[in-house]
């Protein structure tokens, strides 16, 4: 519906307006459109938060979450409402149990699934201290994940407890006791299929023939600037771009060599290393032995990152520049130029890329994109 709309408005302006004008009124048009809809979703996610909350008095709800949420199966502690919401806790479902505990702020009418029916993979979550949680004894408040917000920015967090009060916690601080937090799922498609292929810690990562480039070490400085407490661990997403010449070919290709997703848990990342020790790709340069003898690679790389999002968003086309060499199979070192279309939402966070050199070595090589996300190669 929002497409059609969009169409429609440019139609109508299109005996006034040059391209460039329409396709103007056409972003502005679809921006206005995903700040009605984040809008939407969280005033859903807020009254969603305040009927969790109320039924966190329940001893056997606060056990079951901290259950269903140590499960981890999409890598975090969350739980797909979708997929938990017909498991009976004392005989009743959960879904049962959160429409029962409206009472005060919402129409006898209405039921939970009419509050969340705005919110996409809506899910419920323990983003931090979900091990260690003594969900006997302790009842914690229940956060808003808020949709398409600055998390660089974003000062506090609404939450509820569970008699309905509303506190406003640190969204730049870790807090010393278990949250829970209520949002969109990052993680699953419209379909509440996962997304990724989760990149596991290696206990060892061999070197091989053709230098093979090892993610050693990722760490954030400040993690609250690029996921906020409330969203958990955060989705970061490497792709390694560089230039590829053919065995006989004069004309190097600019490509993504390898893309990687690491979701490591916030207290693992946030100022301290994290440590995949991940291998990446051979990294061949000359035709010398060992070569696989169909082609080789430019002699530098761009690592570049992406702190992935969900929610209602445009999309991003990015365009990166490549350089550096790449030795023809005719011995003839050629310059490498072009660059490599990336494609992110609007919502996401650019964190931008490290320059790597094949002359930088293979040990303990530290890069930075900025101040958001440092990494190590190996």
């Amino acid at each position: 519906m929002k497409h059609l709309l969009i169409t429609a408005l440019t139609a109508l302006l299109l005996s006034a307006c040059n391209k460039n004008e329409m396709d103007e009124i056409a972003s502005s048009t679809e921006q206005q459109l995903s700040e009605t809809d984040s809008k939407t979703i969280n005033e859903s996610l807020d009254n969603a938060a305040y009927i969790v909350a109320m039924s966190l008095k329940d001893e056997d709800v606060r056990a079951f979450i901290k259950k269903e949420a140590s499960k981890q199966f999409d890598g975090d502690y969350d739980i797909l409402y979708q997929s938990a919401k017909t498991i009976t806790i004392n005989g009743r479902s959960l879904e049962n149990i959160f429409s029962g505990n409206m009472q005060g702020r919402f129409s006898d009418a209405d039921v939970f699934e009419n509050i969340i029916l705005n919110v996409p993979n809506f899910q419920i979550s323990v983003p931090v201290h979900c091990e260690e949680w003594d969900s006997e004894n302790y009842i914690p408040l229940v956060a808003i994940a808020e949709t398409n917000v600055d998390e660089r920015s974003l000062a506090t967090i609404k939450a509820y407890d569970s008699d309905g009060n509303i506190h406003w916690i640190d969204a730049q601080a870790e807090p010393d006791m278990p949250l829970i937090a209520v949002g969109i799922s990052e993680r699953v498609d419209e379909n509440g299929v996962l997304k990724y292929a989760f990149e596991k810690v290696n206990d060892i990562a061999l070197r091989t023939n053709g230098q093979n480039t090892i993610l050693g070490g990722i760490r954030c400085p400040t993690l609250s600037h690029i996921e906020s407490v409330a969203n958990g661990k955060p989705e970061l997403r490497l792709r390694v771009l560089g230039g590829k010449l053919y065995s006989g070919s004069v004309t190097p290709t600019a490509l993504t060599i390898t893309t990687k997703f690491y979701n490591p848990s916030r207290g693992d990342i946030n100022g301290v290393w994290y440590e995949p020790n991940t291998s990446l790709f051979n990294w061949y340069i000359d035709w010398d032995s060992p070569n696989p003898g169909s082609f080789v690679y430019s002699d530098e790389m761009k690592f570049y990152w992406i702190e992935e999002d969900s929610g209602p968003s445009g999309t991003i086309n990015l365009g990166v520049n490549l350089g550096g060499t790449a030795e023809s199979s005719f011995g003839i070192p050629i310059g490498v130029t072009g660059s490599v279309s990336i494609n992110f939402k609007s919502i996401d966070e650019d964190l931008g890329d490290g320059l790597v050199y094949f002359t930088d070595g293979t040990s303990w090589n530290v890069y930075s994109t900025g101040s958001e996300l440092d990494f190590e190669l190996d």
